[in-house]
């Protein structure tokens, strides 16, 4: 039976990486931690996606992650384990900079994984059958298109503004810089009215939107019971550890 990620049902997906997005964040105990990192692993690796893909993901945030890590490893109380110069890494604060690290990049992963294996449309679509408003799954449709022709938009005046002999010198041209902004958001604003008024005009409004479900197969049932039981195994797991029954 092919379990593969990018043929299950999207609505699926979306509450499977949910409850594991919750779930990891549920851990506390540092003996998990290689778990719950293996476990996101093991999942977008089912989606046969390239791990440079999920490198370059990693990169992005690594700077803040690493950065809030190191603050925890410093500035947190408890046991000094070493000390350089006059700052002290305690004992807590690599156990808090370890967890934060790892729980980051394991729900990053899972994100990735959904996103990435789930065309966006279907997402939203899938969003909506879940219970979400029609008008929220409109605005973010709406968002994710409009935030590229504002990159077109922006694109094009600064081609412009070279042309004329703009040049950037920082601080030194504020003005134009902020008169750039304020012409972007009201060449936005009239761009969504006209827009807004052309699908009033097209009957936008005046009817529901149809929810589309997807068949479920198998493969889908399969893949809600593994994470269903992986979920359940591991709170269970971290109860037990938390009251030392384990």
């Amino acid at each position: 039976m092919d379990i593969g990620l990018n043929n299950l049902n999207p609505k699926l997906k979306i509450i499977g990486a949910m409850v594991l997005a919750f779930t990891f964040s549920f851990i506390k105990s540092i003996e998990l931690l290689p778990v719950i990192f293996f476990i996101s692993l093991v999942i977008y690796y089912l989606s046969k996606l390239p791990l440079s893909l999920l490198l370059k993901r990693w990169i992005i945030p690594a700077p803040f992650v690493i950065l809030m890590g190191l603050f925890m490893m410093f500035f947190s109380e408890g046991q000094t384990v070493l000390t350089i110069g006059y700052l002290s890494i305690k004992k807590e604060g690599i156990y808090w900079a370890l967890t934060i690290i790892t729980k980051f990049l394991s729900i990053l992963t899972i994100m990735v994984t959904l996103f990435q294996t789930t065309h966006f449309i279907d997402i939203v679509r899938a969003l909506n059958s879940l219970g979400v408003p029609a008008i929220l799954t409109d605005i973010i449709i709406f968002t994710y298109r409009y935030i590229f022709e504002i990159g077109k938009q922006l694109n094009k005046m600064q081609i412009s503004m070279r042309l004329r002999g703009f040049r950037n010198r920082g601080l030194k041209n504020i003005i134009s810089l902020v008169s750039l902004v304020g012409t972007i958001l009201v060449r936005s604003y009239e761009q969504s009215e006209k827009v807004y008024n052309a699908m009033i005009l097209r009957g936008y409004g005046h009817k529901e939107s149809v929810k589309q479900d997807l068949k479920l197969c198998k493969s889908d049932i399969l893949g809600v019971f593994i994470v269903v039981a992986i979920s359940i195994g591991l709170i269970t797991v971290q109860i037990g550890l938390s009251w030392g029954g384990f």
